[in-house]
């Protein structure tokens, strides 16, 4: 993928959080939406192509029978050409999975029969809609990582640097997902919260507030820094598929080993300066974050990166003391 192309992915996908985040009631709404996506949409008009009219029905029974038995056809497919490996046995898991998902979605008396002990209350029926989707998406995501995995072991080296472009691409848009979505979703419910809270006496509550905003920063920075992380790997796999050895490689290596250094520092520096900060403000905050925040997935991305830079580093200098040598 070609970088601008990247960061115009990015780039679109993170006002899409920010545009949802602001339209929605709350974090868990984000949550409950993304996991009941594309399913309840296409449920809900299944339903309504099925209520038109006789010929509509029939339309809409064609197409459910064709998106449910879609992943069969697949599996059938990689039977016909002999390429069946045995994560492809998920495929039929997902037909029968996704086949059953789509009618209880198209049909929400169904849906609430499933669910007897869940109260009906406003938000329950996007719980239950979002438990199916779920379902579908840990199948299909599980099945995608088998495959990756499968991939992985038999490539040959260029095309395993070709899958892990995509990967870091992939692991770039969670990583906007997590700031512009789950950060931001987060801090916008905690301000409603407090809002809700203090209705009565709305004076003094502006301390909180930019408190609020400061957790914010330091729960979505190390998902920010990591972006930048990706970017520094993507364009160092770029230099070492070009020339293993070149001086330009070390280059980049080592610029991406300070980048590293310099991403974990920040991160915790402004874990602890936030914690101090709320410490010494206590006494005028009416919402107090208790919980030890430590990105321990942030830190562990970052220190696997900074393993494999060193690791790189150290060949070419290698590679280098033999060329000398010989």
């Amino acid at each position: 993928m070609k970088r601008t192309c990247l960061y115009a992915l990015l780039a679109a996908l993170a006002v899409f959080c920010v545009l949802f985040c602001f339209g929605s009631q709350s974090a868990s709404d984000v949550f409950l939406a993304a996991a009941a996506f594309p399913f309840y949409p296409i449920g809900a008009g299944l339903r309504a192509l099925s209520l038109a009219s006789p010929l509509g029905n029939g339309a809409a029974l064609a197409i459910y029978v064709a998106l449910g038995l879609f992943p069969a056809f697949a599996l059938l497919d990689r039977i016909a050409r002999r390429v069946f490996r045995l994560e492809d046995c998920l495929l039929g898991v997902l037909s029968i999975v996704l086949l059953d998902v789509l009618y209880l979605m198209a049909n929400p008396s169904r849906l609430r029969a499933l669910f007897p002990l869940i109260p009906a209350t406003q938000g329950s029926e996007a719980l239950m809609q979002a438990i199916c989707g779920g379902l579908v998406w840990t199948i299909l995501i599980g099945y995608g990582i088998l495959r990756l995995l499968r991939l992985f072991s038999q490539s040959t080296q260029e095309r395993l640097y070709t899958c892990l472009e995509w990967f870091l691409s992939a692991l770039a848009a969670l990583f906007v997902l997590m700031a512009a979505g789950s950060c931001l979703g987060g801090f916008l419910h905690s301000i409603r919260a407090l809002q809700e809270g203090n209705s009565g006496d709305p004076s003094g509550i502006g301390m909180s507030c930019f408190f609020l905003l400061l957790r914010f920063v330091t729960q979505a920075l190390p998902w920010v820094l990591d972006i930048v992380t990706v970017f520094y790997l993507l364009k160092l796999i770029q230099v070492r598929k070009s020339d293993p050895y070149s001086a330009q490689l070390n280059q980049c290596a080592g610029r991406l080993s300070h980048w590293c250094v310099l991403s974990l520092s920040l991160t915790l520096c402004a874990d602890i300066a936030y914690q101090l900060l709320q410490f010494f403000f206590l006494p005028r905050l009416r919402d107090v974050d208790s919980t030890i925040s430590i990105p321990v997935p942030s830190i562990c991305f970052v220190l696997l990166i900074l393993l494999f830079t060193r690791i790189l580093e150290e060949n070419t200098s290698l590679k280098n003391d033999n060329d000398l040598f010989i």
